[in-house]
């Protein structure tokens, strides 16, 4: 059931979307058109099984957008209420282009009336489906604790929006696979590593962080795999990288110190790597590997 009173109205003055963005910028192609202003159509996936109810509030939410000018594309969001810490935004996305599109990956962040963010988190849109010329498909934005960037514990009620992150709309994160590596796994893994990195939210901007892949005992030694991702637009070397070990008791049982001079990790990738605690960097004699996960040491 959806609730009517925290329905996002719209400024009377506001004549054209204010959260749009030409397609251009999201580097989809536009086409020439004379209209002044798109009302885009309602379009609902075509999975969905709507009640009565929930077709009209959706029709009722459309019908008081105001219009996107032509090849634009927006992200509107309608409805906004928080439970148990997460914040579930009703919103459209809206296409006034002239022929569908399909979205790939995209950061949105929920400002507040001030303009400041709220929340911020990576979405996969391919789920949203192809969207048709000239439509508004509606669709929910979760953002999860983790991922809001204020101690404000209380949801915005007034004046927020969902916008596209700026500078974040060619951005794409992508896997940086040595040659070497490619050739020794087995048929198939080099595509289904290649699509884990692309379903990942990728980092912030200038971020260097790490996801663990595997872990293994191999004789003596812990064989640790993870991916090294670069949030930056500049490739990075890390010469000088120490590392620890938690497994699923929560106990620190491998640590030490990786000298990788020639390890290069390009702008906005992600590359693997394994990383081989001897024993004399292993601090347990029993090591729980059910859950476990690697971290730097600062």
């Amino acid at each position: 059931m959806f609730n009517f009173r925290n329905h996002k109205k719209q400024d009377s003055d506001a004549a054209y979307d204010e959260h749009a963005v030409h397609a251009q910028e999201l580097g989809l192609s536009g086409d020439a058109s004379e209209e002044e202003a798109v009302y885009p159509e309602l379009s609902y996936h075509p999975d969905w099984q709507l009640e009565q109810e929930d077709e009209y509030v959706y029709r009722f939410w459309n019908q008081d957008l105001p219009p996107l000018k032509p090849n634009q594309f927006s992200i509107h969001g309608v409805d906004l209420k928080q439970t148990n810490g997460t914040l579930v935004v009703e919103a459209f996305v809206r296409n006034s282009l002239s022929r569908s599109i399909t979205l790939k990956t995209m950061t949105i962040l929920l400002l507040n009336q001030q303009g400041f963010p709220v929340a911020r988190k990576w979405f996969d849109l391919k789920k949203v489906g192809t969207i048709p010329a000239r439509s508004s498909r509606p669709w929910t934005f979760t953002f999860e604790q983790q991922h809001r960037v204020t101690s404000d514990a209380n949801p915005p009620v007034h004046g927020w929006k969902l916008v596209i992150e700026p500078n974040q709309k060619h951005r794409k994160h992508t896997l940086d696979l040595e040659e070497s590596l490619e050739q020794s796994l087995p048929s198939g893994d080099a595509e289904r590593l290649e699509r884990y990195v692309e379903g990942l939210e990728p980092p912030k901007p200038g971020e260097i962080n790490f996801v663990g892949l595997k872990a293994e005992q191999k004789e003596d030694a812990l064989h640790v795999a993870l991916l090294i991702r670069n949030g930056s637009d500049r490739s990075i070397n890390l010469p000088h990288l120490p590392l620890q070990v938690k497994d699923a008791t929560g106990d620190v049982v491998a640590q030490g110190a990786f000298k990788l001079q020639h390890v290069e990790v390009k702008g906005n990738t992600s590359k693997p790597w394994t990383f081989v605690f001897p024993e004399s960097m292993i601090l347990s004699e029993t090591i729980d590997l059910s859950r476990w996960k690697a971290y730097p040491i600062h």
